[in-house]
């Protein structure tokens, strides 16, 4: 989870009565399936909390509206983020409740005061509406994350181009590693051997074919590992085409800078030909088809982990929650670190009746963040509960770590 989600609460407004202004308050208790209390459009329904961000107000108002907080009708003002491209179903944190968002914009059957002064109201579009998972009492000027709520199904995809001893020792370490593997060989045999090596997906033909029939996803990471240098280029010229977080290509310092030049000359990006990693992989003097796997997967492991993509939820944890008979558990989602704990936010764990999926950090933490998902899953507490565990330096070294720090984890029973 990037800086991006962490933003602020500015302002709350509340309005007793349906059809008059919203006037602001500086806190008030969020009532869990209800809304803020004391609010005339609180109730058993899914807009039971409106939201506007700030930054869309103030540009609204250079254009002269001189509209106030609570005069589009919205309860909480935030800063931070473009609430309109959250997904429904992301979960927004505010002090200890937690909303989870039920509709973006709305259809505005009648026009606005704001509408026939202006021409225009920004509700409809940049508003979000969101029920109470976990209610409590929020303040202006109070922290706000939000957990988007697709970071469930946004799994790193390796797409591996060649299907060698070299392909088949990536392609074991990216299964651990928990990617979605998917390997393009023209060659029948090879392309039986990986399926069976449990490939998630083989596509049996010529690499260009194949990488323009396949479709993207936001995670992809392209690895190049063909038997020529003929087949590095037909494959790079579809991969260079598509949007990607990762693409290296085996071969000598020789043969990457004849392959750049030849992609600079048929009009590919000059920035995007030279963000390829090649020779491939951390200079570890590898020889063998697994040390060589080694260190292409510890270049994608940093790549990974130096931007956005850190934390994200593990596959297995992933498959689990979308398998729709599976038995109940709680989700276990790591959404602030303050110092040096082990793992990053974002990080997920998923805790079953008789069996731990994944792991937030180990140690005294994770045993107090256990018992209190169990305890959940016995029916007590709510359905959604947030909790602060703090190990200092020397119950970190007592409890096998190596270092300390806090976390703050968002339970929920799924």
């Amino acid at each position: 989870m990037s800086g991006n989600n962490i933003g602020r609460l500015i302002a709350i407004n509340i309005s007793e009565k349906r059809g008059t202004k919203k006037h602001g308050v500086d806190s008030v208790r969020l009532i869990e399936n209800w809304g803020l209390e004391n609010d005339a459009h609180a109730g058993n329904w899914i807009r039971q909390v409106s939201l506007l961000p700030l930054e869309k107000i103030e540009s609204f108002n250079e254009k002269g509206a001189g509209v106030k907080y609570g005069e589009f009708g919205e309860n909480l003002v935030v800063s931070g983020f473009d609430l309109k491209r959250l997904s429904v179903g992301s979960r927004i944190i505010i002090g200890d409740s937690v909303l989870r968002i039920t509709q973006i914009g709305k259809e505005c059957h009648s026009h606005c005061e704001i509408f026939e002064r202006m021409g225009e109201c920004i509700m409809p579009y940049e508003g979000v509406f969101a029920e109470v998972l976990l209610g409590g009492e929020i303040r202006a000027g109070d922290k706000v994350t939000v957990v988007p709520a697709n970071r469930l199904k946004s799994i790193n995809r390796m797409i591996l181009c060649g299907g060698g001893h070299v392909s088949s020792a990536v392609l074991g370490m990216a299964r651990t590693l928990g990617f979605e593997t998917v390997v393009i060989e023209d060659r029948e045999e090879f392309s039986e051997k990986l399926k069976n090596e449990g490939a998630d997906k083989v596509i049996c033909k010529d690499f260009s074919t194949a990488l323009k029939e396949l479709p993207e996803t936001e995670k992809d990471y392209y690895v190049v590992l063909t038997r020529g240098h003929y087949f590095d280029v037909d494959a790079l010229k579809e991969i260079l085409k598509k949007d990607f977080l990762y693409v290296g290509m085996m071969g000598s310092r020789k043969r990457a800078a004849m392959v750049k030049e030849e992609l600079k000359a048929c009009g590919y990006d000059e920035k995007a030909v030279e963000g390829l990693h090649s020779p491939i992989g951390l200079s570890i003097n590898a020889e063998t088809p697994e040390e060589i796997a080694v260190s292409i997967m510890a270049e994608i492991i940093s790549v990974k982990n130096e931007g956005e993509q850190k934390g994200n939820i593990e596959k297995v944890v992933a498959e689990y929650i979308e398998d729709a008979n599976h038995e109940p558990a709680v989700l276990c989602q790591i959404i602030e670190k303050h110092g040096s704990a082990p793992r990053s936010v974002g990080t997920t764990m998923l805790v079953k009746k008789n069996e731990i999926i994944s792991t937030i950090g180990g140690g005294r933490a994770e045993a107090e963040i256990i018992n209190l998902a169990r305890d959940m899953l016995d029916g007590k507490g709510n359905r959604v509960e947030l909790g602060a565990f703090t190990m200092n330096n020397a119950e970190a070294y007592d409890d096998g770590l190596l270092c300390g720090g806090s976390i703050r984890v968002l339970f929920e029973r799924i």
